[in-house]
């Protein structure tokens, strides 16, 4: 059925036309810490995402013998990586259980990569220090936006969705 002109104004699809991809990643309802805290979760995956692709290309992945690493890097990468964009997405749709999913996996994330760090620190010491960086500033934002998400004018936005404030 094609619907046009006035009719998708009428219509339930007026929504749907109206969409663009900055709606649906970011809300536009929500108050300007939530949209800042948003930005900054979407610029970390895409950053993470980046220093991904680049180990894609490191040395260990072009040796013939360890060439099936390099399929289970690249499955465990958009594994990964989607899972990521998925709890954002549903976190930006006032989902609490995604926040709260974030902030378990930041802290998580971050407490293996410490006791990697410590548990093994000569086989760490050689790390390419680009990519140490990377994960450690999209530690940082993400810490930052989760703040963001969990204080403030973001907790009476998820607090309101679930219905627990009135105006």
């Amino acid at each position: 059925m094609v619907i046009w002109g006035a009719d998708i104004r009428r219509s339930g699809y007026a929504r749907l036309y109206r969409k663009h991809w900055h709606t649906m990643l970011i809300p536009i309802d929500a108050p300007t810490q939530v949209r800042n805290a948003f930005l900054l979760l979407w610029a970390s995956l895409a950053l993470t995402t980046i220093d991904s692709a680049i180990a894609l290309i490191a040395p260990e992945f072009i040796d013939p013998e360890l060439s099936y690493l390099f399929w289970w890097w690249i499955a465990l990468s958009f594994v990964l990586i989607g899972a990521n964009a998925y709890l954002i997405y549903c976190a930006s749709r006032q989902r609490n259980w995604a926040r709260i999913v974030l902030l378990v996996v930041l802290l998580s994330i971050v407490a293996l990569n410490l006791a990697i760090r410590f548990i093994f620190p000569t086989e760490w010491s050689s790390n390419d220090f680009w990519s140490d960086a990377t994960a450690w500033a999209c530690s940082a934002m993400d810490a930052l936006a989760l703040y963001w998400l969990f204080s403030g004018a973001a907790a009476r936005w998820y607090a309101e969705k679930a219905g627990h404030l009135t105006a």
